[in-house]
């Protein structure tokens, strides 16, 4: 199977501005919630919100969620995987996502000159990976 995995982070605009409005109400305030809950680690908390995502982001929701990045890089045929992290460094990426982590730094690397080229887009940082998580 190819996943097509999005790396966001929860202060950012992406994160903030065109993903959680495609979510029901529900998943968005438990999101919303857990994020700001009581716990300190950033790995543990992001760790919580990615098995929420996981389990009640639908495919629709994802679809939406691509149409309103207007990114034509990302390739909606592919089934989609956001993945929220605190910072961009493999340490913050969750334990389950380990085996993605070699695809994940080239995809920072070639995302972070894309960043560079062309400063109007928002970050996004994504790669494709195949097999199962």
């Amino acid at each position: 199977m190819v996943y097509q995995y999005i790396i966001l982070f929860p202060n950012g605009e992406t994160f903030n501005n065109k993903f959680l409005p495609v979510l029901d109400g529900l998943t968005h305030a438990s999101l919303k919630m857990g994020i700001t809950g009581y716990e300190v680690d950033p790995k543990t908390i992001l760790g919580h919100a990615n098995e929420e995502i996981e389990e009640y982001v639908t495919a629709g929701q994802y679809k939406h969620f691509i149409k309103r990045l207007h990114d034509n890089s990302i390739n909606p045929k592919n089934d989609v995987v956001v993945i929220l992290m605190a910072d961009l460094n493999p340490y913050f990426l969750p334990d389950k996502y380990e085996k993605i982590s070699s695809t994940f730094k080239a995809a920072v690397k070639v995302n972070e000159l894309k960043d560079r080229i062309d400063k109007r887009k928002p970050k996004i940082y994504f790669g494709t990976y195949q097999g199962n998580f």
